[in-house]
């Protein structure tokens, strides 16, 4: 395997433990609004619910592209 393909793959890496930074945060944002929900009282967080999730499956797809990508660099270096 080149320099360039290990530099890419350490750089990628880096970018998945961010990315996983983020979407533990991520997921603790979302059980903290639905925790603080009390429909009884009339306290519901849909909207904001609903964009966290689609945030956590956007970080969720980001990381699996670069997965995906480290794959192809290991891959690409075997043959």
């Amino acid at each position: 395997m080149d320099n360039d393909s290990e530099n890419e793959i350490a750089a990628l890496e880096r970018e998945i433990a961010e990315l996983g930074q983020d979407l533990v945060r991520n997921s603790a944002k979302i059980r903290h609004l639905m925790d603080s929900e009390d429909p009884k009282a009339g306290v519901c967080f849909p909207k904001e619910i609903f964009e966290a999730h689609q945030e956590k499956l956007r970080l969720t797809y980001e990381m699996d592209l670069r997965r995906a990508r480290i794959n192809r660099l290991h891959f690409a270096a075997q043959a």
